[in-house]
C-alpha cells in the first residue's frame, strides 16, 4: 500500500536493496543482514498499511482530502482544493491519524541496530505530524496539505537515500552527527503538532 507518511520510505529503502555490495567478508554479512532488516521492515509496514486501508475513515480520507499516492487520480484534483477542511471531516481525519500512528512501531520494529534509519522514520512521521495539526487546525487548505505531503515524500527519499548511503559506506557517525543537529532545530515544531494532535486524540 502506498500510504502518506510511509510508503516512500520503504519503496525507496526497498529499491536500495537491490545494490550489489562486495566488501570484504564480515563487512559483506553487515551489509546483507542490513538489507534483511530493510526487507522485514518493508514488509511490516506494506502488511499493517494495507489492513488500515480497510477502514473506512482511511479511505475517506484519502478520497477526499489527502492523496493516497502521486498517481492517484485524484491527486490534481485535491492540489487544487482552496477549502480547508471541514467540521464534519475532523472525525475522519482523526481516525486516519490514528491508524497510522499504530503502524509506526511497527515499521521501525526490528531496526534497533540501525538508528540513523530509525531517526530518518521519525523525522518523516514528525513532519507528518505537523502537516495533520496544520490542516485540523485549519491553518492550511486541503490543497496546501497535499502541496506539503509532495515535499514531504521528496524530504523522505532524500533523506532516506542519505541514510541508507551512510550505513553501506560506514559513515555513519558522522552522518548522525549532522542529522542530530538539524533534528534538534526541527524537534520543538514537532513536539508542538505532536501535542496538539493528542490534546485532540486522548
Amino acid at each position: 500500500m502506498k500510504k502518506f507518511g510511509s510508503y516512500l520510505f520503504f519503496t525507496l529503502l526497498t529499491m536500495g536493496c537491490a545494490q550489489q555490495i562486495t566488501p570484504a567478508s564480515q563487512e559483506q554479512n553487515n551489509a546483507k543482514i542490513f538489507n534483511a532488516a530493510i526487507i522485514q521492515s518493508a514488509q511490516r509496514a506494506t502488511q499493517c498499511l494495507e489492513e488500515i486501508s480497510k477502514n473506512p475513515s482511511v479511505q475517506y480520507v484519502y478520497a477526499n482530502i489527502l492523496f493516497e499516492n502521486p498517481t492517484s487520480p485524484n491527486k490534481i484534483e485535491l492540489l487544487a482544493s482552496t477549502a480547508k477542511l471541514a467540521d464534519s471531516q475532523k472525525k475522519y481525519l482523526l481516525e486516519f491519524y490514528s491508524q497510522i500512528q499504530g503502524c509506526r512501531p511497527i515499521i521501525t520494529a526490528g531496526l534497533s541496530n540501525y538508528p540513523s534509519i530509525i531517526s530518518t522514520f521519525n523525522r518523516g512521521f514528525g513532519d507528518s505530524d505537523i502537516l495533520f495539526a496544520d490542516l485540523l487546525a485549519k491553518r492550511i487548505t486541503i490543497g496546501e496539505a497535499n502541496t506539503e505531503k509532495v515535499k514531504l515524500i521528496g524530504k523522505t527519499i532524500e533523506d532516506t537515500t542519505s541514510a541508507v548511503a551512510a550505513i553501506r559506506i560506514g559513515y555513519t557517525t558522522q552522518y548522525n552527527q549532522d542529522m542530530n543537529r538539524q533534528e534538534a532545530e526541527d524537534n520543538s515544531k514537532r513536539a508542538i503538532a505532536a501535542g496538539y494532535l493528542m490534546h485532540i486524540l486522548y
